[in-house]
């Protein structure tokens, strides 16, 4: 049995979801993660750039979760041949992901979402050393000390932790459309029924300066330039958020983008 396997979920964003996301993010239009995950970056598809940023941390492997539709065909040849894929025909986010833990029987599972280019293997390393500490809990996650879950914001840097279990319970008395497309929130907000433990936030990441969540175009810009320009695969978050906040306009621009949503 796999200990802890990473999954990239690669989801399909129906066009009401990407308006409504457009009008919360300052009428910005959402890239949709299906056709997010086909776009290159340092000449690689990002698909295969955040498997092999998070197959650089000690995890038990790293798979792909795809819904069964048009883009997956698209998406499925940019996908390392060493890296399995699993398909679902389920309809929501929740059940695509615990199908994936039934068919591959992991004890904990790194939730990894397509928008984030730079999640930070390190930071992952983080959540399993707890998980292992913590064997009651869970879930767990980074919170900022105003309480609001790390994953939720714009940063961009953070992966979350569940227990296999914890998936498979969650889709079984989960029923809420919205809650079922959005797998943090389905189990997060259930502290009574999933035990949970919640690390800080680093404290050089509490500013609104920082913002590498891939929502739209401008974002995805954004971390075309700080590749370019520092020019390394092996980007440290201490090293990204150290060149955003050593070039003024592009902090400038993420702080504004933050404020507006």
């Amino acid at each position: 049995m796999l200990k802890n396997l990473a999954i990239l979920q690669i989801d399909t964003v129906n066009q009401d979801s990407v308006s409504a996301a457009g009008r919360d993010a300052g009428n910005r239009s959402r890239i949709v993660p299906s056709r997010l995950a086909q776009r290159f970056i340092a000449g690689k598809p990002l698909v295969e750039w955040i498997i092999r940023r998070v197959g650089e941390a000690h995890v038990d492997g790293v798979m792909v979760v795809l819904s069964d539709d048009a883009d997956t065909n698209a998406v499925l040849p940019l996908i390392p041949s060493d890296t399995p894929v699993y398909i679902s025909r389920k309809h929501d986010s929740l059940g695509r992901f615990a199908d994936a833990v039934r068919e591959y029987q992991p004890r904990g599972v790194v939730r990894i979402p397509i928008e984030t280019p730079f999640v930070d293997p390190a930071l992952i390393d983080r959540l399993l050393t707890t998980a292992a500490m913590f064997e009651k809990c869970d879930y767990v996650g980074y919170r900022h000390l105003d309480g609001c879950a790390a994953v939720a914001s714009p940063l961009g840097l953070f992966a979350e932790w569940y227990r296999a279990k914890a998936i498979l319970k969650a889709d079984e008395i989960v029923t809420d459309s919205a809650e079922r497309a959005d797998i943090s929130r389905s189990i997060s907000t259930r502290p009574d029924w999933f035990p949970q433990h919640l690390l800080p936030v680093p404290s050089e990441l509490e500013g609104a300066d920082v913002r590498l969540s891939v929502v739209d175009e401008e974002d995805w810009e954004h971390s075309l330039t700080i590749v370019d320009a520092m020019r390394s695969h092996d980007l440290e978050w201490q090293d990204v958020v150290r060149f955003i906040r050593e070039t003024p306009h592009l902090r400038q621009r993420m702080e504004t983008m933050n404020q507006v949503g």
